[in-house]
Formats: structure tokens, C-alpha cells, sequence
């Protein structure tokens, strides 16, 4: 290469840089999400979770009906984002950096994994939760997937099994609901 073609690459990639697009696009690291929302419509199970970013944390709060009463289920956010054949459409765990399954806090984990949430007496989920979002770029975020509720609890990864190790045994998918931009 010429010193002319070295000047023009750094130029261009300084441009790139300058201008933002070096950033958004080539960084592993993403600022800002849009918000989001997964509404579940399917009867029995009602209800909507919106997606808040907050520093590194994505909040999720909201509610869905018509589960199973005085339970603690498994949830996670899917890699895809189709809802047929009974969820199984929506595919894997979201596990963009190839871990082993986990709990929301616990390291391994895959970056859908969110643990085990309560159901009330009245067979309600209610989602208040923080997850941790800062090492999703911008082509592996939520938007697109699926947000999915099992119907056992999730042992987080902490048995010797390959059920454990990939989908902590969380067992059947009982609902799900795809993950959108949330309007205005």
C-alpha cells in the first residue's frame, strides 16, 4: 500500500469515528435502547412487559394472567421472535456470547436468562426486574425476540445435566409474546 492509500484509510476511519457511525456500528458496546414491549394475547395468558433501559440495566416491569397459582416459574428471553407450534418457534435461550445457562445474577449466564419470577394466588406474574444489558451491541439486543414463561422453575444452571447447563429445566414453554419497539 502507498502512503496515499494509508492517509486515505485513517482518514476514512476517522471520519467514520467522528461522525458516529464507527461507534454505533463497530462497538461491542450499545448506549441506548429504544423502549420496548411484550404483550401476551393468547388466552389464557393476558398481559403486557414493557422494557425500560436504565444506565447498563434494562427494567422490565408488568403482568401476565392466567398461569399457574402459588408457583415460581422459569423466564427467559428467546433468540427469535416467532410465537408458533406452542413457542417452540421462538427458539433457544438468547445467548449471543455462547455461555452456559444461569441465573439473572449469576456468571455464566445466557443474556436471556432472567431467572424464576413468583405467581400469585390469582395466577398473576408480575415483572419487576432489573437485567443487565452492557455488553449488547447493537445487532443483539432484545427487540425481535421472545419473551417466554416455562412451566417449572428454572434451577439456574446449578445441576450436573445438559438440561441445566442449556435451559436450567424450566421445562414446557407455557407462553410467550414477541419483544417490539414500544410506540409513542
Amino acid at each position: 500500500m502507498t502512503t496515499y492509500s494509508y492517509l486515505l484509510v485513517l482518514f476514512i476511519l476517522l471520519d467514520s469515528y467522528c461522525s458516529g457511525y464507527g461507534y454505533y456500528y463497530s462497538s461491542h458496546y450499545r448506549k441506548h435502547f429504544d423502549p420496548a414491549i411484550a404483550s401476551f394475547t393468547k388466552e389464557p395468558n393476558i398481559g403486557s412487559v414493557w422494557f425500560t433501559q436504565h444506565g447498563n440495566y434494562m427494567y422490565l416491569n408488568g403482568s401476565v394472567s392466567g398461569l399457574p397459582r402459588n408457583s415460581h416459574l422459569g423466564v427467559h428471553i428467546h433468540r427469535y421472535g416467532g410465537l408458533g407450534n406452542m413457542c417452540l418457534e421462538a427458539g433457544p435461550h438468547f445467548n449471543p456470547f455462547n455461555m452456559r445457562h444461569g441465573g439473572r445474577f449469576g456468571k455464566p449466564r445466557h443474556a436471556g436468562d432472567l431467572g424464576n419470577i413468583r405467581v400469585d394466588q390469582y395466577g398473576v406474574m408480575v415483572f419487576d426486574l432489573y437485567v443487565t444489558i452492557e455488553k449488547l451491541g447493537p445487532y443483539d439486543g432484545f427487540i425481535g425476540r421472545s419473551l417466554v414463561i416455562h412451566a417449572n422453575m428454572d434451577d439456574l444452571g446449578r445441576n450436573p445435566d445438559e438440561g441445566s447447563r442449556t435451559t436450567g429445566n424450566s421445562g414446557p414453554r407455557l407462553a410467550c409474546a414477541t419483544i417490539g419497539y414500544r410506540g409513542p
